[in-house]
């Protein structure tokens, strides 16, 4: 007989983790893949639109430019995990 009781606290516990993982997971991959495409548009001359941000410099006259792709603040919501069931 198994001498570990597990109470209901800890399957819910393991089940928070468990989606934590999973929507860290999906996160990581949206962000890589609009580093890919951004990455790609680069290369292939067909960029993707962008924000450009003149950025002043300290004591001079001259800009730093840093552009940001505009599907980098696109919402992932679509690839979030939204709801979870649990029948016993």
């Amino acid at each position: 007989m198994d001498t570990h009781t597990h109470r209901f606290d800890d399957l819910l516990q393991a089940l928070q983790s468990a989606l934590v993982i999973a929507q860290d997971t999906l996160r990581k991959r949206h962000e890589e893949a609009v580093r890919l495409m951004y990455e790609s548009g680069e290369t292939s001359g067909s960029r993707s639109p962008v924000f450009a941000f003149a950025i002043p410099q300290h004591s001079t006259d001259e800009y730093e430019t840093i552009s940001l792709p505009a599907s980098s603040l696109r919402t992932h919501r679509c690839q979030q995990i939204s709801a979870l069931t649990l029948e016993l």
